[in-house]
């Protein structure tokens, strides 16, 4: 049996605002994941440019590494935590 008419359109009413509602979130996630990844990516540029400035060899192959292993694992795992 079909539903009335009025009630399909109270149902379609109330649903819009909830479509509407996690569109916006959805937006907001994505602007949040955006902004995570690249601070991840600054962060790593940034350890690698360190280890290209001191003058420690083991400082500068622990901090190039780290720059590399934690830039990109993190980006990975934000756009894996967005999916």
């Amino acid at each position: 049996m079909p539903l009335p008419r009025e009630l399909l359109e109270e149902m379609a009413a109330r649903n819009r605002g909830a479509e509407i509602e996690a569109n916006r979130d959805k937006r907001l996630d994505y602007v949040r994941t955006g902004a995570v990844c690249m601070a991840w990516s600054v962060f790593g540029v940034g350890c690698i440019l360190w280890s290209a400035h001191t003058t420690d060899p083991l400082y500068g192959r622990v901090a190039f590494i780290a720059g590399q292993g934690l830039g990109y694992s993190m980006i990975i795992f934000t756009l894996l935590g967005l999916y």
